[in-house]
């Protein structure tokens, strides 16, 4: 059994790949490599502000605007290929988690700007509630999405996952998202039924 593991720093691009072996035990040169790693980068141990990441290029396709969780609800069932809902500044306590389930290419859901104190806020019952009724997630995706994006929000306060990638989802890119107290993962992904998992996927917070 072994899993791969990337560490990335902006600083000359450097990165390191580390093998792990068995449950428990590393391999001695990926000890090594990550050791002469964080000498040559500083940044890592002493750390450094966070830098907001570059703003995504205009939505291509049918655009959706939404203001209120009636009309968030509304579009997401009703969405199509090609489509961006674009979300209004605010608050949106959801009654239900937003499920995208079918065969659809190039669809988002995005807040109207992409500043933190102005982002739109979808919100769960609370991450500690277990009567969480319809929202035991924020985003759902599944069946065939090819190509997903989640940008500009806030997702906060979920039982569950904020974020959930499941079997038949490829290509999401999570774009400068805020996720806060979430009972589980905040972002999962999960296997088809032949074993396959979400491939392509990028989640860019800088």
């Amino acid at each position: 059994m072994f899993c791969l593991l990337r560490a990335a720093a902006r600083e000359g691009e450097v990165c390191l790949i580390m093998l792990i072996r068995g449950r428990h035990r590393i391999h001695t040169q990926a000890r090594r490599a990550l050791l002469a790693v964080v000498m040559l980068l500083p940044a890592i141990v002493a750390g450094r502000p966070a830098m907001p990441a570059p703003p995504l290029a205009a939505p291509t396709g049918t655009i959706v605007n939404v203001s209120t969780e009636a009309q968030l609800q509304a579009a997401v069932r009703q969405i199509a290929s090609n489509t961006t809902i674009v979300i209004a500044p605010g608050t949106y306590q959801l009654t239900s988690t937003l499920y995208i389930n079918g065969t659809y290419t190039n669809v988002g859901i995005r807040g109207a700007t992409r500043t933190i104190a102005t982002t739109s806020c979808s919100r769960g019952p609370g991450m500690t509630n277990s009567a969480y009724g319809n929202t035991p997630h924020g985003i759902w995706t599944g069946g065939n999405v090819q190509g997903v994006t989640i940008a500009n929000l806030t997702i906060r306060d979920f039982f569950l996952d904020p974020i959930m990638f499941n079997g038949g989802t490829e290509s999401p890119l999570v774009h400068n998202v805020h996720l806060i107290d979430a009972g589980e993962q905040f972002i999962k992904s999960n296997p088809d039924t032949t074993g396959g998992g979400v491939d392509n996927g990028v989640v860019d917070t800088r």
